[in-house]
């Protein structure tokens, strides 16, 4: 048996090895079954848009607990009582 031939079994032993530790056959079953691919994209994009709008609802709570309390403030608040009369308004 040749250098090369010697290389070869060991990257296929390699191959083998990772390929078994990876669960790369439960991946490559997972990826055949549509229904399988279809329910887990669902429910990932579901969580993904929840958690959006979660971060979105705790974002503009904190940032409208700052600018209220910019109200005591006489040119910031002055500004913002107009813009929010401004919006009522509309």
């Amino acid at each position: 048996m040749n250098q090369k031939q010697k290389i070869n079994r060991r990257e296929k032993q390699n191959i083998t090895e990772l390929t078994e530790e990876t669960s790369f056959a439960e991946y490559v079953n997972f990826i055949k079954s549509p229904w399988k691919t279809f329910l887990f994209s669902f429910l990932r994009g579901t969580a993904f848009g929840l958690g959006t709008i979660i971060g979105v609802a705790l974002v503009v709570t904190i940032l409208t607990y700052i600018i209220r309390s910019f109200g005591g403030v006489p040119v910031i608040g002055e500004w913002l009582v107009k813009l929010g009369e401004a919006s009522k308004l509309q």
